[in-house]
């Protein structure tokens, strides 16, 4: 179900406009989160002084696809040895077969089949409006736009770029 039914609405619009109420709270949702990281991205591109070095960008897909190298980055962040156990625990949570349709639950996955599934959940034009509301965020994270339904569904084809973080 797209979140609106027609292309080119803004969330100003009317909600009879749209694809239901649902879709007008999920595109108010998704304003809201996406405006808040886009500007606690911003201060961390121009962080003030007692910012500088005291925080760390890690994205979910860098985490999925090497667990113990992310891991040992964020641990010698914060001053901390990872012990095996630890490491263990991480590959085993990112390469599990579980899966979830429910939010919020914790269990052993394949994590880079996870962090992926939206190219074949979402419709391409539910992918566009998340782009049109996320561009900032995305642009500094290392998301690329997608630019046809078959780029979307192509897996082998990777949409992450280098982070301007």
């Amino acid at each position: 179900m797209p979140f609106l039914e027609a292309a080119g609405h803004k969330l100003g619009a009317k909600k009879e406009s749209m694809g239901g109420p649902a879709d007008y709270h999920a595109l108010g949702a998704m304003e809201v989160i996406c405006h808040s990281m886009a500007k606690t991205l911003q201060t961390a591109l121009q962080p003030p002084d007692w910012l500088q070095g005291h925080y760390l960008v890690v994205r979910y897909e860098d985490l999925v696809g090497d667990p113990v190298k992310t891991l040992r980055r964020v641990y010698d962040f914060v001053g901390l040895l990872v012990s095996p156990e630890m490491e263990q625990f991480a590959l085993n949570m990112t390469s599990g077969s579980g899966s979830s349709s429910k939010p919020f639950v914790v269990s052993a996955r394949n994590a880079t089949q996870a962090a992926n599934a939206w190219r074949t959940a979402l419709t391409f034009q539910q992918i566009k409006q998340v782009e049109e509301f996320c561009y900032q965020p995305m642009a500094v994270l290392g998301y690329e736009r997608v630019n046809s339904p078959e780029e979307v569904r192509d897996l082998s084809k990777t949409l992450l770029r280098k982070p301007r973080l």
